[in-house]
């Protein structure tokens, strides 16, 4: 039988997206978040009824959408 190799870059099922995404809080991201990420540009996808995303994409994503500070400090934030 032939050995799988399985990629550690794939991300399947938007539970394991936001666990993903949620790092090292320990916690996944609000699926509320989730779709505001996935609104701003998130490199996501669906196939087949599943959610789909390569954790490489979504790190750059995440990079760049912070190399600049809020335009605004007065935002209540967590």
């Amino acid at each position: 039988m032939a050995q799988v190799i399985r990629s550690p870059h794939i991300i399947w099922t938007m539970e394991a997206l936001r666990e993903y995404i949620g790092g090292l809080s320990g916690k996944a991201i609000s699926i509320a978040r989730f779709n505001k990420l996935v609104e701003r540009g998130l490199p996501v996808t669906i196939i087949d009824g599943s959610w789909c995303g390569h954790a490489e994409n979504i790190e750059q994503f995440m990079k760049a959408g912070t190399r600049t500070p809020p335009r605004s400090r007065d935002i209540e934030a967590e």
